[in-house]
């Protein structure tokens, strides 16, 4: 079944969340290529300021299966940093309260490595895959709305 297909056949409020995870990847893509780190987390942070005007809000899951869906066919989102600030804006938009960390680790041969992740209510939302093995700096963006 092509990826048109599928996208059309999902439900409406499916295909919206799945766009706006796309377009939030791609500006996070191409923000972090001109600006900073902090201030593309300043204008994260505004996005709680908006008013959403759906009804009913998405679940956690659902918002982890737009980020990791849409990353899939973005090529340029592919990276843990990229999608965890898709999920937290999300996450902001939404009003779910979020905190996004990274952490570091020593690899093998010696060298840092860095994973980023977003977790909400208890629950991680991106990058649930190996935090343990990383010692978490300070939270970035903890929202609570």
């Amino acid at each position: 079944m092509s990826v048109i297909f599928k996208f059309i056949r999902l439900p409406r409020a499916s295909q919206r969340l799945l766009i706006q995870s796309a377009c939030f990847l791609q500006m996070i893509q191409l923000g972090l290529l001109f600006f900073s780190f902090k201030k593309i987390q300043r204008v994260l942070t505004r996005l709680k300021k908006k008013k959403s005007i759906q009804k009913s809000r998405p679940s956690l899951d659902q918002i982890r299966w737009a980020v990791e869906t849409a990353s899939r066919y973005l090529p340029s989102a592919k990276s843990c940093l990229i999608q965890s600030l898709a999920a937290q804006a999300l996450l902001i938009r939404y009003r779910y309260p979020q905190t996004f960390q990274i952490g570091v680790a020593k690899n093998k041969n010696g060298s840092l490595k860095a994973h980023a992740w977003v977790k909400s209510e208890g629950r991680f939302v991106t990058g649930e895959m190996t935090p343990f093995d990383f010692a978490a700096l300070p939270h970035f963006g903890e929202q609570r709305t």
